[in-house]
């Protein structure tokens, strides 16, 4: 766990920047889900669709952001391990 830290602070600021960039995605994908659930929203299909369109806009850029973040990880860790 000590090497996992180790190697966490050595990564570049900008991988935990990319992490969070999509967090107001989700976070409008929630509201969403909230007003479905709890208040009688009359335009249905279009929260439906927003929610849809928020999750796969929030999803690509996890998977994408995910790819760069991984490879600083593993360059970071490459280069403590010389």
């Amino acid at each position: 766990m000590k090497e996992y830290f180790k190697i966490l602070a050595n990564m570049d600021i900008m991988s935990f920047i990319l992490a969070i960039i999509p967090l107001p995605f989700v976070l409008g994908a929630l509201f969403c889900v909230y007003n479905l659930l709890f208040n009688n929203v009359v335009k249905t299909g279009a929260c439906v669709d927003s929610l849809l369109l928020l999750l796969v806009i929030s999803a690509l850029m996890y998977f994408g952001f995910g790819l760069i973040i991984k490879d600083n990880y593993l360059e970071a860790k490459s280069e403590l391990n010389k």
